[in-house]
């Protein structure tokens, strides 16, 4: 089967079509999807980064506020600690993707 970027080729129409609609019913259902630009793989992965950005915005705002230094400046990760965060074993995405679906009809 060959993957790409809309599914894989073999997969039945009615299947990539139910995992668009859970994956664009999810994001609002967990108040995402606020702009940020973001792609993935698969949809499963595309909505899973959806989540890792605003969780980390809302995380990253409310640290600073919290810390009373709400205009300090932004910490740059080095490339080493970037790439040491870029992880996506352990089906990470798939694990999400399943949280954010979770009761969805389809």
């Amino acid at each position: 089967m060959t993957t790409t970027e809309f599914g894989s080729l073999g997969e039945p129409i009615d299947q990539t079509q139910i995992r668009v609609r859970k994956a664009a019913r999810c994001l609002p259902r967990h108040g995402l999807g606020n702009g940020g630009g973001v792609t993935g793989a698969t949809i499963e992965e595309m909505a899973a980064m959806v989540f890792f950005l605003e969780q980390g915005s809302k995380t990253e705002l409310a640290v600073l506020n919290a810390s009373g230094h709400r205009d300090a400046d932004p910490v740059i990760l080095t490339a080493d600690e970037a790439e040491a965060r870029n992880t996506g074993t352990g089906r990470i995405y798939e694990r999400m993707s399943d949280y954010l679906t979770d009761g969805d009809p389809d």
